[in-house]
């Protein structure tokens, strides 16, 4: 049954992705723009020289490269759900998914697939096949790069959840829902370029540098136990605390019927 339920939402968003074609045609469009922008800036920095602060242009490249992949990762799996949480949330329309046989949290938090992110998504991974090509890899480092990935997807989730879920206290939480993306922005640059106290509240705070560093240092073997545990135990402890809040929340939760 529960199989049976998430198969229809992926049935919808594609035919939604049908209807608003001209919608899904100019967001892969804007997505690749904005990418292209990136690496445009890339090649600038370092037109007359082959570091800043110990970083070459291939490292900053896979740094961005794989900042976009996280980020066109949450777009394909959440966006779609999050722009319409809030609004179900203060119009009371949330009955339907409460019936439904299924998880409440999950059901919401995957109700929908953007599939036009999905192409921004794979562009970014041939971008960063071609950046890796000539680096030595293993399969385990190949393997935690992609964990790294989902952790980081998951963390931008969490944040962005627990703002959208402030709807069932307090009306247009939306106000707010750009602070992620600006503090995720501001992570996908170098550490270096930024205070130390900006680096440590976006590395444990907030971990946005942990989530977009985690899976490269992956790669390249060079992370630090500790800091993956720290990252590992923020991750399960949000995660706790953000289902949590969601029951909370459902309390105060008033239906339109």
């Amino acid at each position: 049954m529960k199989i049976r339920v998430y198969r229809e939402l992926i049935k919808l968003s594609v035919r939604e992705f049908v209807i608003y074609r001209m919608t899904a045609t100019l967001t892969v469009l804007f997505g690749l723009m904005f990418y292209g922008i990136e690496l445009l800036a890339g090649v600038v920095y370092y037109q007359f020289t082959d570091s800043i602060m110990g970083m070459t242009r291939n490292d900053y490249m896979i740094l961005i490269t794989t900042a976009n992949i996280i980020q066109m990762g949450y777009e394909l799996l959440f966006v779609t759900s999050h722009e319409r949480l809030e609004d179900a949330i203060i119009e009371g329309e949330l009955d339907y998914a409460l019936i439904r046989p299924v998880n409440s949290f999950f059901y919401y938090a995957f109700q929908r697939i953007d599939i036009a992110s999905g192409v921004g998504l794979l562009v970014s991974v041939a971008f960063l096949c071609f950046f890796l090509r000539g680096t030595a890899l293993t399969g385990i480092r190949v393997a935690g790069y992609i964990v790294g990935l989902f952790l980081g997807i998951w963390m931008l989730f969490l944040v962005n959840h627990n703002i959208v879920m402030l709807s069932f206290w307090v009306e247009k939480s939306s106000k707010i829902a750009g602070i992620p993306e600006y503090l995720f922005e501001l992570a996908s640059r170098p550490r270096g370029i930024y205070p130390s106290i900006l680096v440590w509240i976006l590395s444990y705070i907030l971990p946005f540098f942990t989530a977009i560093h985690c899976p490269i240092e992956m790669l390249s073997n060079k992370g630090s136990v500790m800091g993956v545990a720290y990252y590992l135990l923020f991750l399960v402890i949000v995660s706790a605390i953000t289902y949590l809040l969601w029951n909370k929340g459902l309390k105060k939760y008033a239906s339109a019927s």
